[in-house]
């Protein structure tokens, strides 16, 4: 009741409900309604796939900054449920972070919306993997159809489906204008560090701490160097049968989509 009361507030900007653990979806429906909500906190609360459908009818237009960290009850549909039929063009900051249920589905979907996203947090999703960095480094945002090049910021720290394999897909070309990599888990520790030497202006981290922007840093990131011999990173590797980058994200997704994962997920009821 509180929560509706301040949602009353229109001119509200910033809304921190981090923690509210008795937080459900009535409340998002008087949020929703805050015409110029800049940022929005959920982190920890009660919510649901439908809860969330309130805010794509009304403030994930304005939302430059969502936090659905660690709220355990979401699935891939409130990936769908948020920007199915929508184009939040202001939306910056996606927190994923901890969510038990979220897959590789979800993230395809955002990638297939191209949501011009500078920071996804995907910390501790045990179900995100190699098929979502893919997805992300092959996603065009902007005109100069750099692949992956909305992003500045990505966090995969403990995601249980991370491999060697997501490496590929973090070197040049992709992601040009990424500064912050949190990773670990399944990933070899010297390709991780093959992979900082190679990108100078990469910060890469592995122990666990929070990511974060420079905010003084206005600049956008746009980082190209191009070597004419075998970088190092290339000796860690997988060796695969497949002549190019991209006839290996083709495989990839074309497999998943013949098994149905994607499709199935789509056609599903929200």
């Amino acid at each position: 009741m509180e929560v509706i009361h301040l949602a009353s507030n229109t001119n509200l900007k910033v809304l921190d409900l981090r923690d509210c653990r008795n937080l459900g979806d009535e409340a998002l429906r008087a949020i929703s309604k805050l015409p110029k909500l800049k940022a929005l906190r959920l982190d920890g609360s009660d919510i649901t796939d439908m809860g969330l459908l309130h805010l794509r009818h009304g403030v994930i237009h304005s939302l430059v900054s969502l936090s659905i960290r660690g709220c355990k009850r979401l699935t891939d549909k409130c990936i769908l449920g948020l920007f199915d039929g929508s184009y939040p063009k202001v939306l910056q900051e996606l927190d994923l972070s901890n969510l038990p249920n979220l897959s590789d589905n979800a993230i395809l979907f955002l990638a297939k919306c191209r949501v011009p996203i500078v920071e996804l947090r995907m910390r501790q999703c045990p179900l995100v993997g190699d098929t979502s960095v893919m997805a992300l480094a092959s996603m065009q945002v902007d005109e100069d159809r750099c692949h992956g090049s909305g992003l500045r910021l990505m966090d995969l720290l403990n995601c249980g489906g991370i491999t060697p394999l997501a490496i590929r897909w973090l070197k040049r070309p992709y992601f040009p204008r990424l500064k912050w990599l949190g990773v670990t888990g399944n990933v070899n520790r010297d390709m991780v560090d093959a992979l900082a030497r190679s990108r100078p202006f990469l910060h890469v981290s592995c122990h666990g701490e929070e990511l974060g922007l420079d905010p003084w840093d206005n600049s956008d990131g746009l980082y190209m160097h191009d070597y004419e011999e075998l970088d190092e990173l290339e000796q860690w590797l997988p060796e695969g049968d497949y002549e190019s980058d991209d006839e290996m994200a083709e495989a990839v997704l074309c497999n998943a989509i013949s098994e149905c994962r994607f499709l199935n997920f789509l056609r599903a009821d929200v």
